[in-house]
């Protein structure tokens, strides 16, 4: 339970950056929503508003918020099994919270993440995230970022292997190279690239994530994303 604990204090700590975040370059304005339902759930659903097209901004936002009201449904679903034991109901709970990453130049990256216990050895937690740009609405794939024929893969490939390396998980770790299904948000200074539980590493390796310096990429994106090294 002590990894519980701390995996839902890095989600709170989420809703807390979303909060306290914001740059003079801001394109958007994010709120959220707050639900909470006793000690055993608490969620924090982002928005956003102001910048961009309006179009765009109601896209992300059903796009978050399906994604964190599908998880709280199938995890109220889950706990009204009658088969589920009384001790194991009084210890469910479902958190989530936000962190906005990158908010430059109608360019927008935002990460939703969450735990949730619902019995068993181990809780299970989560993470979405989304990079659109917010006057097309273009919701970006990692390939997509870049120019065609460019040798992005190449480098962001060598350095998450570097740093599995760097890590000790050769043994632990079946890294498969990014493709257009690869988990990723952006920041000023990174692109991360990141895995769920079991996705390329077991249990204990939580959800590995991996930083490519943006700097290290520059040069190779497309013309339509505007990411500026710092």
């Amino acid at each position: 339970m002590k990894k519980i604990s701390a995996i839902l204090s890095g989600i709170m700590l989420l809703a807390v950056l979303a909060v306290c975040g914001g740059t003079a370059e801001a394109t958007a304005l994010v709120k959220h929503k707050i639900i909470r339902e006793g000690e055993k759930i608490t969620v924090f659903i982002p928005s956003v508003s102001e910048g961009g097209d309006k179009a765009a901004q109601d896209k992300l936002n059903t796009l978050m918020a399906n994604s964190i009201q599908g998880r709280l449904a199938e995890f109220k679903k889950s706990i009204t099994d009658k088969d589920v034991p009384q001790e194991v109901r009084d210890r469910n709970s479902f958190y989530s919270g936000y962190a906005v990453k990158y908010n430059k130049y109608n360019l927008f990256s935002i990460v939703v993440a969450g735990a949730q216990y619902t019995g068993g050895a181990h809780g299970i937690y989560w993470k979405d995230s989304w990079t659109m740009d917010l006057n097309s609405g273009k919701l970006y794939t990692l390939p997509e970022l870049f120019l065609p024929l460019s040798n992005y893969k190449n480098i962001i490939d060598n350095e998450i292997n570097k740093q599995i390396k760097e890590r000790g998980w050769e043994q632990d770790v079946k890294f498969p190279g990014v493709d257009a299904q690869t988990k990723f948000y952006i920041t000023e200074e990174m692109l991360v690239v990141y895995y769920l539980p079991y996705e390329i590493a077991p249990y204990v390796i939580g959800m590995p994530e991996f930083y490519i310096p943006i700097k290290s990429l520059y040069g190779l994106f497309t013309d339509k994303v505007d990411i500026r090294p710092i």
